[in-house]
């Protein structure tokens, strides 16, 4: 388990079962069972994999999500708003 507390600042990559994020990450995170976001956390310069995710309201999140398979460990990419297949509800202009 990694714990990134609220004062925290890392610059570089992360790679454990579970990631909790409270400060500041520059890099990939790669969570192999859970990633939490905490409300003043932000997350940038990387791509984010993870199996379970939890983000509360008010954290920064930049970067390409990837939802981790359960038959594989390879991430497999979650389907963005342009992609044709997903349909946005309540969407406001």
């Amino acid at each position: 388990m990694v714990v990134i507390n609220g004062n925290a600042s890392v610059v570089g990559d992360i790679e454990a079962d579970y990631v909790v994020v409270y400060g500041r990450v520059s890099g990939s995170i790669r969570a192999k069972e859970s990633l939490e976001v905490g409300a003043h956390a932000e997350i940038s310069n990387g791509d984010i994999a993870y199996k379970n995710i939890m983000v509360v309201e008010g954290a920064l999140v930049s970067g390409k999500m990837f939802l981790m398979g359960a038959e594989s460990k390879k991430p497999k990419a979650v389907p963005s708003p342009k992609d044709k297949r997903v349909k946005l509800v309540n969407q406001v202009a």
